[in-house]
């Protein structure tokens, strides 16, 4: 925290808290622009579930989804299965470096990439950041 943030009430901490992560999400979602644009109005009329749909549906075409977004129409069931299994698939992306990493790993693009495959990168990454320099089980054949 800022040395400044002491001078700051508690409620005040808070709103600066939650504006510094409405940015985060609103960077991520491609900018002030185009959340505004998306969304059809202000910025300062944007609720923090909308804002959230935005951030998920950024994570999820990020790996490929291109179903209908909820904000668009009603998803059905296996949309909404399909779009959580992606959004979580994105965390993991992003976790192992990201799209160009992950695929440059396995050498194949990333539609081709097993969820299985994934899960033993993850555990990779994982082992690594603390220590763990034993070959991968992707690397034994």
């Amino acid at each position: 925290p800022s040395p400044l943030d002491a001078e700051l009430t508690a409620p005040q901490q808070a709103q600066r808290k939650a504006a510094i992560s409405r940015c985060g999400v609103v960077r991520f979602c491609g900018g002030v622009e185009a959340v505004e644009k998306r969304l059809k109005k202000p910025l300062a009329q944007v609720t923090d579930a909308e804002l959230s749909t935005l951030q998920d549906d950024a994570m999820a075409r990020e790996v490929g989804f291109m179903d209908p977004s909820p904000l668009d129409a009603e998803l059905t069931a296996p949309q909404q299965a399909q779009r959580k299994a992606a959004i979580s698939r994105c965390g993991v992306v992003r976790f192992c470096g990201g799209v160009e990493a992950v695929e440059k790993r396995l050498k194949k693009p990333l539609a081709q990439v097993t969820d299985a495959e994934l899960s033993t990168l993850q555990d990779d990454a994982m082992a690594r950041e603390v220590g763990f320099m034993d070959p991968s089980p992707l690397d034994a054949e």
